[in-house]
């Protein structure tokens, strides 16, 4: 699904006179990309916060640590963001700027109207401030209007199901929306929503 807007869109913080918060589209083009470390070190510590006092419930890899689990999940996105299978957007804080947190989107894989959000960090220093709702808004002024947005949520990550039912998502317990993307449905949920729910 192409674009029909500019993806890079100021946003007033609230209780600031004179800061924004930004959102940026980030399209690295090798692996030796500056941006990609501080991405990986943002993605490990924003799902490690929650991950490690749930980790005998994630059923991990024999001899394989939370750490280095969610290092090669990070790596296998990466790699399809250098293939351009998905698009990373960066919400950043007002100056002295810094990464807060990223969102990966692609093309849905059965519905010709539909983004795929395949991955959706904050950073911990920067969560439960507005960050999360703000790049997700973001979606509004980078796709058509009709668009409708999918993600998959673990079933054990009770803050990330959280936020997306506060951000107007409607829970979709279907087993066929995780395995079309490769997951587990015994781990795996589903949200769907559209341009309307995130306006409202």
């Amino acid at each position: 699904m192409n674009s029909d807007k500019n993806s890079n869109m100021p946003y007033e913080q609230e209780g600031t006179c004179h800061s924004t918060i930004r959102v940026e589209e980030f399209v690295p083009i090798s692996n030796n990309d500056p941006i990609l470390p501080e991405l990986r070190r943002l993605f490990v510590s924003s799902f490690y916060e929650h991950y490690k006092t749930i980790e005998q419930q994630l059923n991990l890899p024999p001899e394989t640590s939370l750490i280095t689990w969610l290092e090669k999940a990070f790596n296998e996105e990466v790699d399809e963001l250098l293939s351009h299978i998905c698009r990373c957007f960066l919400i950043f804080t007002p100056p002295p700027s810094v990464i807060a947190g990223f969102m990966l989107t692609a093309d849905s894989k059965n519905d010709p109207n539909g983004i795929y959000i395949s991955q959706f960090a904050i950073d911990p220093k920067y969560k439960r401030k507005g960050y999360g709702l703000l790049l997700l808004k973001h979606l509004i002024s980078v796709f058509p209007s009709a668009t409708s947005y999918t993600c998959l949520c673990r079933r054990v990550n009770k803050p990330a199901l959280n936020f997306y039912e506060k951000s107007g998502a409607k829970l979709i317990d279907d087993d066929q929306i995780a395995a079309q993307y490769g997951y587990n449905p015994i781990d795996y949920l589903g949200f769907q929503f559209t341009n309307n729910e995130l306006q409202s």
